[in-house]
């Protein structure tokens, strides 16, 4: 998933946010956790975590 990886061709501030959002991934992963995204352009993106 795009939100997920690493891209360095971004503004910084977008960056950070994918970086992020690896990060947390990766954590949960990790701890046997999961995340799920739903994004709806222009309105709203919903994360839902599963520990």
């Amino acid at each position: 998933m795009i939100a997920f990886e690493d891209h360095f061709q971004m503004a910084d501030t977008e960056r950070r946010k994918v970086l992020e959002l690896a990060l947390s991934r990766q954590i949960m992963r990790l701890h046997g956790g999961t995340i799920r995204v739903q994004s709806e352009p222009g309105v709203r993106t919903t994360f839902r975590l599963s520990f």
